[in-house]
């Protein structure tokens, strides 16, 4: 489920939510929207 989108910032783009969770997974897309790259699926710190 897409809960959210950040654009690009820099080399590190920080990205926040409200969503409780809880699990949390990011990806990067490219500008095709295709999947290059996703994160390890982490909680939300308290």
């Amino acid at each position: 489920m897409v809960v959210d989108h950040a654009d690009r910032t820099g080399f590190e783009t920080a990205v926040t939510t409200d969503n409780p969770g809880p699990y949390f997974q990011v990806r990067a897309l490219n500008a095709k929207g295709e999947v290059i790259g996703a994160s390890h699926v982490v909680t939300r710190s308290g």
